[in-house]
């Protein structure tokens, strides 16, 4: 900082580090281990089984700050005061401790093709924000955040400590038709979240009212955030370069095409 403190007309040098001021490092750590199992194409079935064990913590999340539905990228409001970040280390939003995706596929004719993928994830970890409950609460400005400190009922809450959303799982089908007679055409229906299972992945995480560290929010533990629900998609595909080569050559059929993705 640069400020004529003595009022002589010249700007005095000020330097504070961020232990000065009582903020921490800011941290976000990933780490995973990832198995599967795959078995290649042999122009009748494909599938794939993955696994990944995996931690994500830290003190910050990144640009967003989901533990308030802050989304307006780079303007969260971490690291706005030292309070903010009291405790604020632990299991960030992005953590899913287990996931497991399954992938499959089945040529059953020459033209047609069924394909399927299944996803399950850990709930994300959850949290209960509190308002601002400490000593020097009646002078300092950092009241004003509201209901957006690790501190619940009068007790430090450390990040991620408050227990877990439900685990998000689903599967979806696609069905793909290649006819031989017009090579490049392919037909196809996907239809995602066959069961329509549709997980909280966010809730109202501010416990307290305005400023307030007594009066409950009606808002508390509301869902706001869901696993999308399920749909249906249609798809007309026309690859106009194997066309193309499929006009001017009288090559053999591949036997339909594979899925997209």
């Amino acid at each position: 900082f640069f400020q004529d403190y003595d009022g002589d007309g010249t700007l005095e040098y000020i330097s504070l580090s961020s232990a000065d001021l009582g903020y921490p490092k800011l941290k976000r750590k990933y780490y995973a281990l990832d198995l599967f199992a795959e078995r290649p194409f042999d122009g009748v079935w494909y599938g794939k089984l993955d696994y990944t064990f995996s931690r994500n913590y830290g003190n910050a999340e990144g640009q967003l700050l989901s533990d308030l539905g802050q989304a307006d990228v780079s303007q969260t409001q971490n690291f706005d005061f030292p309070e903010l970040m009291r405790d604020a280390s632990g299991l960030l939003p992005n953590h899913r401790k287990h996931q497991i995706k399954a992938l499959g596929m089945y040529q059953f004719a020459p033209e047609w093709i069924v394909s399927m993928r299944g996803i399950y994830a850990s709930g994300r970890p959850r949290n209960c924000l509190g308002g601002y409950d400490y000593p020097d609460r009646a002078t300092n400005p950092s009241v004003g955040y509201g209901s957006s400190f690790f501190i619940c009922d009068g007790r430090p809450v450390p990040r991620g400590t408050f227990g877990n959303l439900p685990a998000v799982y689903s599967l979806d089908l696609g069905l793909r038709y290649a006819p031989k007679a017009v090579e490049g055409l392919q037909f196809a229906v996907d239809v995602y979240n066959v069961a329509n299972r549709q997980s909280a992945t966010g809730i109202w995480e501010r416990r307290n009212q305005g400023t307030s560290v007594t009066t409950v929010s009606p808002d508390w533990g509301r869902v706001i955030n869901y696993t999308a629900p399920r749909s249906i998609e249609f798809t007309l595909r026309y690859d106009w370069g194997r066309g193309r080569s499929r006009s001017s050559s009288d090559t053999a059929s591949t036997g339909g095409a594979l899925p997209n993705g």
